[in-house]
């Protein structure tokens, strides 16, 4: 079980199998989110020092996707939950996503730093100049820069990184 009081990683994930949707409205690829999914994965498991990383997804989610990718990576400490994104809020050392979602804004109002690392199109990156389109709920966005990522996670996780509160 999870000790109620550890901090944890919240991870809210998008619909994978709506992406030809996504790409619609804004991604670069119709496989973005899957691909991000498994990047975001693959940081967040490297950095996370053991905190254990809560994937919560929407109720529409492709479940079997998610599990096989949480599958991929024997002993790193992911949980899938149900829980309501603002509980997962309050035990989160920071917020991620791949997508815009009303959940940062729940994270957000419990002051949770909080990450979009998404893939947006040239059209979208330039209607938002080149940040969130959500930018009162995202005190960090990354547009595809694993790297970027990295770095951020890495001063989340030690501290050195801490986003303004809300005004």
């Amino acid at each position: 079980g999870l000790d109620p009081n550890s901090d944890v990683i919240g991870y809210m994930v998008s619909e994978p199998y709506q992406s030809e949707t996504h790409m619609k409205y804004g991604l670069r690829a119709a496989n973005s989110l899957p691909a991000l999914f498994e990047k975001t994965l693959d940081v967040l498991v490297e950095e996370a020092n053991g905190l254990p990383i809560l994937i919560r997804s929407q109720l529409a989610v492709d479940y079997p996707f998610i599990q096989a990718q949480i599958d991929k990576r024997p002993g790193a400490n992911i949980i899938h939950s149900y829980l309501h994104a603002s509980v997962i809020a309050s035990r989160s050392r920071f917020f991620i996503t791949n997508w815009i979602t009303t959940t940062l804004a729940d994270a957000r109002s419990a002051g949770v730093p909080t990450i979009e690392y998404s893939d947006y199109n040239d059209r979208l990156k330039s209607i938002f100049a080149n940040g969130s389109c959500c930018p009162e709920w995202t005190t960090h966005f990354i547009n595809q820069d694993q790297e970027q990522l990295r770095t951020i996670v890495r001063r989340l996780m030690d501290g050195t990184d801490v986003p303004p509160p809300i005004s």
